[in-house]
């Protein structure tokens, strides 16, 4: 295993090793799901029309921009409509013919009397977006995150249509959640600074004028947000006199800095000189907008059904016409862009990982960001799309090691993995100012749905103030506004008495700074602090975040390279620029690659509460413990042991005495215990009907880090599971006889023992939950959290488990036997929609929107938003059809679960029920 990088001033001390050998003890555990094959090519029924392996000739578009055709499965065409997808009867393999002019072929309608087909130049992006090739410019449908990267990765031409996704928000569980799927802000400032058609406008397509005005705020906070409250901003500083010079005023700077690095002829660059927004409900003529150039017109549209369509059409002045139709379901891949291999990753006392070191405008690099370890904990700082996934998959880095986020910023390439991070596990600590928090809340609140009390309530909101240091896992930060064209934060931070500077923007050009100061744009006391960054500091390093923009970054490069002392730029890492710039002789850039390549380590002495600290962190993390006392927390603590085991030694063994309740410190271990006859997986029906539910096979889950076990010890003594290690790991494990002791008089022993009278039961809430397609995902703690909340209820066949306007106080998990929604009409929408049976929400009629004809083993049942915002009724009846045994939540229970998990709560939604 490669070294960690050591932080000091040499240039030398960066260099990264060529390969890393080691394999990461636990960080693929989650992904397992995520990297599937293409299954639903091996699920096409062939007809004796189609084969396997061909359907049609798909128009694909080449990186060097030339057409070409290649044969593919119609099911392997995610950007078709379901609907286009199941019409493969009316063409002949192979041949790209009509057989009847009935529709579409390959999603392309036709064009003539004579049935020739006449096809738009389409392909789908890695990231998920449908590329569409016009005469009058290409049409983007969708921009999940990062999209940009894949049109200049494929040096394709940017996009002068952009039209909005039928959700702009990825709401299911995993690496997607609260995802940006309508992320066109970067796609229009890249547009107007670097395209080749400089200072192009793009046109933002959306279905209604409400969308339009979210789409416009989002956008007005990512590119140019403002401060919109006085007051708050006055907040965001201490009232304290020597403080003072730390204020500024906030308008006039930004601007200032707009107008000399962003202008355009009539002043600084805005909104509306970026990017056009239409409605096909106000703009458009019978929902058609049209747009003409050169005797050419293009029609853009969409039509309801099957999560809506986009109809793409280009007419040329003779008449001749070429179309498309594609889904305006967004298709998320299986797994993040560039996913590599994973390393072990131990985490330094103090240190900064390097999350990436480019940004949004690099078809190459990763957006950057950052980790700060302070005593082996992580403070995340503006981490990009996909961070929680990449964290754990390529770096190691287990989600528990991260304890809170630094939000430096709501605009441009940053933010979105800190909204992802929110929406993960438990509520958060989000540190930043309310300006820049209220900013954030806003943009996410308009491009999502949610309402922002809800959005705010998601992650625990920390404000910081400036000119007052704060502690963050027991190292100082001290924030400044830097000198930028958007409210952007910079800080300090010290520890064992090291200190680091994060900045950006124009806060290191001294030049600019001074002339601003001469127009009377800044104070002195402003011009004065931010100079004394790089004059009056002694810093062990500098992390640097360049502004966006080819010729702005040239020009602050000139400036550093220029103005800035050696020494300083000695200790300067340059990131969020393109791998391509051009650095001044000098200045380096920040580390890349992953885990202790990227890594970089300060020497300081280990604190002397170091160990304490984190196993109480440990302690509190388990589910079981939630409430206790710090003073029974600390006695766990001290009565623990921290035990080492090799990858493939027995942890736990079924019907054997149970000695130690083990917490898992690091690494994974693998639970095995024997499949029920009737156990099935999710999406075992989508597999092959004909195979068996259940096999006698024995079974293997697994828990990471963060997980515990042994629990039972406290009521049965023995074991029912088998465990195993995995990988190399470490287990945090306390004496049976010990645990009795110190929980005797708390509510520990009365959770545990609630849930292993239901496990006597003969189906653990964890074994029944593995039969859900979404909530099998959920973490051991988030499926605890459920099992000590619910009871064990049975409804004989033909019984009412609730009617139809009964209050909405409880949901269902379903343990054995069968239900349904009796006047439900049964209707399968499409294999896009049918991935998580989530279709089917009460402000739609039930007629459209998938419905199974019976609800079976691991299905949930229940509307989570009417759960947790008491007073709403049920919509529909629901009745056992056959003896039924199922787990019962009560409203409570469920609201306080949900809101301690944010993401799971937007993830299920107003829907009705969860297969």
């Amino acid at each position: 295993m490669s070294e960690q990088t050591k932080g000091n001033n040499s240039p030398s001390s960066l260099e990264q090793p060529s390969e890393q050998e080691s394999v990461s003890s636990h960080s693929r555990a989650r992904l397992l799901d995520a990297q599937r094959t293409d299954e639903h090519i091996r699920e096409i029924e062939t007809d004796g029309l189609i084969e396997v392996d061909s359907f049609g000739e798909m128009p694909m578009i080449k990186p060097e921009g030339q057409i070409t055709t290649r044969h593919r499965a119609l099911s392997e065409a995610p950007f078709l409509s379901p609907a286009l997808r199941k019409d493969r009867k009316r063409y002949g393999a192979g041949s790209g013919a009509f057989e009847e002019s009935k529709g579409p072929a390959c999603g392309l309608e036709p064009q003539d009397d004579d049935g020739v087909v006449v096809p738009l130049d389409v392909c789908r992006l890695s990231r998920g977006g449908v590329y569409i090739e016009t005469s009058l410019g290409p049409v983007l449908v969708g921009s999940p995150s990062g999209t940009l990267k894949d049109i200049l990765k494929e040096k394709l031409a940017v996009p002068r249509f952009l039209v909005a996704p039928t959700d702009a928000f990825a709401r299911t569980l995993g690496m997607h959640l609260g995802l940006n799927l309508a992320d066109f802000e970067m796609i229009a400032l890249y547009s107007h600074l670097c395209g080749s058609d400089c200072k192009e406008t793009v046109t933002i397509i959306c279905d209604t004028v409400a969308q339009s005005n979210a789409m416009r705020i989002a956008l007005t906070e990512s590119l140019f947000p403002q401060v919109v409250n006085e007051k708050v901003f006055a907040s965001d500083f201490t009232t304290n006199q020597s403080n003072m010079k730390l204020k500024m005023n906030i308008s006039e700077e930004t601007e200032s800095l707009r107008s000399r690095y962003f202008a355009v002829d009539r002043g600084p660059l805005a909104l509306d000189d970026l990017v056009a927004i239409k409605s096909l409900e106000e703009d458009g003529e019978d929902g058609i907008v049209t747009f003409e150039q050169n005797g050419l017109t293009l029609l853009i549209s969409k039509e309801e059904g099957h999560g809506g369509e986009v109809r793409v059409k280009e007419v040329q002045g003779s008449g001749r016409a070429r179309k498309l139709k594609v889904s305006a379901i967004m298709k998320l891949p299986d797994s993040p862009p560039s996913l590599g291999p994973a390393f072990e990753f131990t985490p330094p006392l103090f240190g900064v990982t390097v999350l990436g070191n480019s940004n949004g405008f690099d078809p190459e690099g990763f957006p950057t960001g950052y980790i700060v370890w302070v005593n082996r904990r992580g403070v995340l700082i503006n981490p990009p799309a996909y961070c929680a996934m990449r964290m754990e998959v390529e770096f190691g880095i287990h989600p528990d090691m991260i304890k809170c986020v630094v939000l430096t910023s709501s605009h441009g390439d940053v933010g979105q993995g800190a909204f992802q991070k929110i929406l993960q596990e438990e509520r958060i600590v989000t540190h930043t100012t309310k300006t820049i928090f209220d900013s954030f809340v806003r943009k996410y609140a308009s491009l999502s749905g949610l309402r922002p009390k809800a959005l705010k309530s998601a992650s625990r909101f920390r404000q910081v103030r400036i000119g007052t240091p704060i502690k963050i896992c027991a190292a100082s930060f001290e924030f400044f506004y830097n000198f930028d064209v958007a409210p952007t934060l910079g800080f300090t931070v010290s520890f064992g008495g090291k200190t680091l500077l994060f900045s950006g923007g124009f806060s290191f050009c001294a030049d600019t700074m001074i002339e601003l100061h001469a127009e009377k744009s800044i104070s002195s006391a402003r011009r004065d602090f931010m100079l004394g960054l790089i004059t009056d500091r002694n810093y062990d390093q500098v992390f640097y975040d360049a502004p966006l923009g080819n010729d702005a970054s040239a020009r602050v490069f000139e400036t550093l390279g220029r103005n800035l002392s050696e020494d300083f730029k000695a200790k300067l890492l340059v990131n969020h620029a393109s791998l391509v710039a051009n650095l001044p002789i000098g200045l380096h850039r920040g580390p890349t690659g992953t885990g202790n390549m990227s890594t970089i380590v300060f020497d300081v002495e280990t604190p002397s509460y170091s160990s304490a600290r984190n196993l109480i962190e440990s302690v509190e993390g388990i589910m079981f413990f939630k409430g206790l006392s710090i003073e029974h927390a600390a006695s766990l603590v001290q009565i623990a042991e921290v035990k080492s085991f090799k990858a493939g030694e027995t942890v736990m063994k079924a019907s054997c005495p149970i000695l130690f309740f083990s917490i898992i410190l690091s690494g994974r271990v693998d639970v095995i215990y024997p499949r029920e006859e009737d156990e099935g997986e999710a999406g075992d029906d989508e597999k092959n009907a004909d195979e068996p539910t259940g096999t006698s096979e024995d079974k293997v889950h697994q828990w990471v880090t963060g997980d515990c076990f042994g629990e039972e010890a406290l009521i049965a003594g023995v074991s029912t599971l088998n465990g195993v290690t995995a990988t190399d790991v470490k287990l945090l494990q306390i004496a049976v006889v010990d645990l009795q002791w110190i929980l005797a008089g708390t509510r520990v022993r009365e959770r545990i023992q609630h849930c292993h009278d239901m496990r006597v039961l003969g189906n653990s809430m964890e074994r029944v939950l593995q039969s859900n397609s979404l909530l099998r995902s959920l973490t051991r703690g988030q499926k605890l959290a459920f099992e000590m909340n619910a009871s064990v209820e049975h409804a004989d066949a033909g019984s009412f488990i609730w009617s139809k306007d009964d209050p909405t106080d409880f949901a269902v998990l379903i343990m054995e036997g069968m239900a349904v929604f009796p006047n439900a009409v049964a209707k399968l929408m499409s294999g896009l929609i049918k991935k998580s049976g989530t279709m089917m929400v009460k402000r739609e009629d039930t007629r459209h929107n998938y419905c199974p004809e019976v609800f079976g083993r691991g299905a949930w049942v229940g509307n989570a938003s009417d759960l947790v915002e008491t007073g709403g009724v049920r919509r529909n009846t629901l009745k056992a059809t056959s003896s039924c045994q199922f787990y019962k939540i009560k409203s409570r229970a469920v609201a306080d679960i949900l809101t301690a998990n944010p993401g799971l709560y937007i993830a299920l939604g107003e829907s009705e029920f969860v297969l």
